[in-house]
């Protein structure tokens, strides 16, 4: 993990303990662009598009699942999302998908919850294991978005 991002999950988790964040005013707000915006599918067969303020997956199947972007934060690498209330799977709950990028820049991202009942527990959640790409998004593998998609 980059001294960077150790020390703004540091700063992020000092910040959490202590107090229960529930309204999304309390979470900081990130200025910058969101910084993983394009289009991949990845190795279930699973077409992701990702906007400044929606992430929408659909499946093999044409299933649509949509996440509509309240907060992100390009250092930590996180997004956090309400789910649409037309989603089959936990409509109106909140998810986070965190990301990184490994030594050769390739990127992955890992689905931490989908169904939160709220913000402020999405936020608190427990962050993956950034070091192990095989088994450290929640005894998962980070999914990896294909080299030759050109994200942000």
């Amino acid at each position: 993990m980059s001294v960077l991002r150790l020390a703004a999950a540091t700063l992020a988790l000092s910040a959490m303990s202590g107090c229960a964040t529930t309204a999304l005013e309390d979470i900081p707000v990130f200025e910058a662009d969101l910084g993983i915006i394009g289009e991949f599918n990845d190795e279930m067969g699973t077409n992701h598009m990702i906007s400044a303020d929606m992430w929408t997956k659909t499946d093999a199947d044409g299933a649509v699942t949509k996440f509509h972007i309240a907060r992100h934060d390009n250092i930590i690498m996180y997004v956090l999302a309400e789910n649409d209330s037309a989603n089959a799977d936990s409509p109106g709950m909140w998810s986070r998908f965190d990301w990184i990028r490994d030594d050769m820049r390739t990127l992955y991202f890992c689905t931490v919850a989908t169904d939160a009942k709220d913000v402020g527990t999405v936020y608190e959640m427990p962050n993956p294991d950034w070091d192990d790409l095989d088994a450290g998004c929640h005894s998962a593998a980070w999914t990896m978005v294909p080299d030759e998609v050109d994200m942000n």
